[in-house]
């Protein structure tokens, strides 16, 4: 029993000083938020050496999805740990995460012109390495926002280590949202890691947070393209029901409707249940 209730007490501590990178104990200069604990104890699975992309911008297109951010900045973390042996790949993790990328790239590659369609908006995606840019990653991400297109909104995927991205390169990622506000979104993917760390998630509502081995098949790739770059499809009536599937569209403001965006039919649910009427249904 004694044994029990110690295992219960230290498994919590344990799981926190573990951290975002499930390898070792966090470094006093580390933040991160409870979110990161989450999934600590997840295996690394393979990444699939084959990769057919699938189109996101044709899927976007056939909801009727406009670009959110029309461009993307990779920056790719390749010092010192990142040059370690991926779990899971054949590569290191800089490779790992730069095979990633262009997995990326190919998922959002413009659809050739095509009779009686409407034209897409391309999304650009220019990819850079840290050490190109600096002795470290918050050192990369200040010489990155100098390269910055002013009045473009911006998203901003970051391949690393977890346990890299450390207080300062957090600083200098909340200094850059504190600045250009809604015209950046921050994304971290962690590489070879067994947590999804959500260390930029305090301070910006949009970015998003996944394991690099998540997203590495066709389909989850074009998932993730799709949440990165894209907003929700449009809506023209306000009824819920987005335009590609609203069978009756101009709705009144306030109509309750069904799942086509028709006018909800009450009086033939009640039909459909004749004994319910006698209980007020």
């Amino acid at each position: 029993m004694l044994l029990h209730r110690l295992t219960l007490v230290l498994l919590p501590v344990l799981v926190i000083y573990t951290g975002c990178s499930g390898y070792a104990p966090l470094r006093p200069e580390q933040v991160v938020t409870r979110d990161a604990y989450q999934s600590g104890d997840e295996t690394i699975q393979r990444v699939p050496d084959s990769f057919t992309p699938i189109s996101a911008v044709e899927l976007a297109a056939g909801r009727d999805q406009p670009v959110r951010f029309p461009r993307g900045w990779v920056l790719i973390d390749d010092g010192t740990t990142m040059r370690e042996p991926a779990p899971g790949f054949s590569g290191s993790r800089a490779e790992l995460a730069l095979e990633l990328s262009q997995r990326l790239a190919a998922t959002l590659t413009p659809l050739p012109a095509r009779a009686g369609r409407p034209a897409t908006i391309p999304v650009s995606l220019e990819i850079e390495r840290a050490s190109t840019l600096g002795d470290d990653l918050s050192t990369a991400l200040t010489q990155l926002e100098n390269r910055w297109p002013v009045g473009t909104k911006t998203t901003l995927l970051i391949f690393s280590r977890a346990d890299r991205v450390t207080e300062s390169a957090v600083a200098t990622a909340r200094r850059m949202q504190s600045q250009h506000g809604e015209g950046v979104c921050l994304n971290l993917i962690t590489v070879g890691d067994k947590t999804a760390c959500y260390k930029l998630r305090a301070f910006n509502t949009c970015g998003s947070a996944v394991r690099g081995e998540r997203i590495a098949a066709p389909e989850t790739m074009a998932a993730y393209a799709i949440r990165v770059f894209y907003d929700d499809p449009t809506d023209s009536d306000g009824d819920g029901i987005p335009d590609y599937r609203d069978q009756c569209p101009d709705t009144p403001r306030g109509l309750r409707v069904n799942w086509d965006g028709c006018p909800f039919d009450e009086a033939a649910l009640r039909s459909l249940l004749p004994d319910q009427k006698m209980k007020g249904y």
